[in-house]
């Protein structure tokens, strides 16, 4: 799901990003469940990572702008 505001630049869209689905975790060769919504309006970020029995392996929610260094935001080398 994606929330796009038209009077904005394509770098300021989406306001509002959210995933739920599932991934290969590369690691373990499992797919897990992932959940992610980033919302630039609240300026909030959750993602919420569990294995295929309901256990939580990654956990992460806060302020969009304290989220710094992950991603395509990661420090060159």
């Amino acid at each position: 799901m994606r929330k796009k505001d038209p009077t904005l630049s394509s770098k300021k869209n989406p306001r509002v990003d959210q995933m739920v689905g599932q991934e290969l975790r590369v690691s373990t060769g499992e797919h897990v469940q992932k959940e992610r919504r980033i919302d630039r309006e609240a300026d909030a970020y959750r993602e919420i990572v569990t294995d295929a029995q309901g256990n939580v392996i990654h956990h992460d929610e806060g302020k969009l702008s304290d989220h710094k260094g992950h991603g395509s935001d990661k420090p060159k080398l």
